[in-house]
């Protein structure tokens, strides 16, 4: 085990191409310290073919995985890992759910509030999937109409936004809030 861990972490200080490929094979090695390893330095070498296979990484087992694999598609800030990370959201650990609200803050640059510990998540996450499916198309056709209902009509709660809602960096209203 620290043998295959010292050349996971070699092939990262590598820094060469080639090394992308083994390090994503490295997360499907049959070590949870292995996993681990390579999902975190396939973070910090910011490759996009490393993408699709984060996401995978962050559904593993092993809860350290999950984290690290979260952490490197947030660095990543891959918009094409949005919906599959919402989609994660309904892990069982509430620090798992945590880590992904923090990514979707950050790759998307909006205010992700989502109640952690609310127990109608699946239904939360469509609504907040079909937030971003809206916004997408937005940012696609290049306007940020204002959204026809109140955030909390979408999630069916209270925000603190005053009614009209301030835009975030000028682009929108934000996600839909708990």
């Amino acid at each position: 085990v620290a043998i295959r861990t010292a050349c996971v972490r070699g092939l990262y200080k590598s820094r060469r191409p080639d090394a992308v490929p083994l390090l994503v094979s490295a997360l499907n090695d049959e070590n949870a310290e292995v996993r681990n390893s390579a999902a975190m330095f396939l973070g910090w070498l910011e490759a996009k073919s490393a993408v699709v296979p984060l996401l995978q990484a962050a559904k593993d087992p092993d809860k350290r995985v999950r984290k690290s694999a979260i952490l490197s598609l947030t660095n990543r800030r891959d918009e094409v890992s949005v919906l599959p990370l919402m989609r994660l959201l309904d892990d069982e650990d509430a620090e798992i759910r945590e880590k992904i609200v923090a990514a979707l803050e950050r790759i998307t640059g909006e205010k992700v509030k989502f109640d952690i510990q609310d127990g109608n998540r699946a239904g939360n996450i469509e609504k907040l999937k079909e937030w971003w499916m809206n916004r997408k198309s937005e940012l696609i056709a290049g306007s940020t109409p204002e959204l026809s209902v109140e955030p909390d009509e979408l999630i069916g709660g209270k925000t603190d936004e005053p009614k009209g809602g301030e835009k975030h960096r000028g682009k929108s209203k934000g996600a839909p809030n708990q």
